[in-house]
């Protein structure tokens, strides 16, 4: 399954962080770092396994950790229309 960032989004960086607003919905979204390189990741490598596999090699975290991590973030992305599942 393959990710792109919805293109309705207005993204705004803040310090080390990164906030995502949906004019659309009137919803925003804050991310820290390590949730802005799983975003970066996910739309890049298209998996979640990808990214998984990939973050151990960033951050200090297990692959076992980095799936759970990776999918729990996905799925918040995916609820919040930051991400849009491409067929």
């Amino acid at each position: 399954m393959a990710y792109t960032l919805n293109p309705e989004l207005i993204r705004q960086p803040v310090q080390d962080q990164l906030i995502l607003m949906d004019p659309v919905r009137e919803k925003y979204l804050q991310l820290n770092l390590s949730g802005m390189r799983i975003l970066e990741l996910l739309c890049e490598l298209g998996s979640i396994e990808a990214v998984a596999a990939r973050l151990p090699q960033i951050f200090e975290v297990s692959h076992a950790q980095a799936a759970i991590d990776v999918e729990k973030i996905a799925n918040q992305l995916i609820t919040h229309h930051i991400l849009v599942q491409n067929a």
